[in-house]
């Protein structure tokens, strides 16, 4: 790979080092050189991180498929709660738990889901995680995640009763004709 500077460009600064290159120094070699060997060294090192990474989501994943119960931070639905003690178990989150079943409720019971947002806010209820406001399209996402049958996914690997289930098979086949109705 070559590394151009232009005029135009972007000047660098290296912490470590106090090293500072400029796009003026574009006929330095010396700087050249050192500014390639900089980037294929940031290079390495983003690459050993995402070893590193994918390397533990597949060893989670591994005791995920055999049922284990694991953190999975953000990645899992932000009304259950992961706990470690006495045995590694998940439970609910009370507050966002009730709001879940009020988004349930809501859309079995035919509501339109601007309404339902509308009536959320209007009670100013949290957000779950993302967002300051509830919309139509939050709730679609919400409402068309396997989590809320217990089921855990992680790309094309399902677990199934993984999470608590906040839906019986019936009630997610009836959400789920719900949401794909566009408006």
């Amino acid at each position: 790979r070559r590394v151009l500077f232009r005029s135009r460009g972007a000047c660098f600064y290296f912490i470590n080092d106090g090293l500072f290159i400029r796009p003026s120094d574009k006929d330095n070699p010396l700087k050249k050189i050192i500014l390639i060997l900089k980037f294929d060294e940031a290079n390495r090192m983003v690459q050993a991180l995402s070893r590193r990474q994918k390397d533990t989501l597949a060893l989670k994943l591994m005791h995920a498929l055999k049922g284990q119960k694991l953190n999975w931070g953000t990645w899992m639905p932000s009304w259950i709660n992961f706990v470690k003690e006495p045995q590694p178990h998940y439970e609910w989150e009370t507050q966002k738990y009730k709001t879940l079943m009020r988004l349930v409720d809501g859309v079995v019971n035919h509501k339109p889901l601007n309404a339902i947002a509308r009536e959320l806010n209007e009670d100013t209820v949290p957000c779950f995680v993302w967002g300051k406001t509830w919309c139509a399209a939050g709730i679609r996402v919400i409402l068309r995640n396997p989590a809320l049958l217990g089921t855990f996914r992680y790309m094309a690997h399902i677990v199934k009763d993984y999470y608590p289930a906040a839906v019986t098979p019936e009630v997610w086949a009836r959400l789920q004709v719900r949401v794909a109705i566009p408006h």
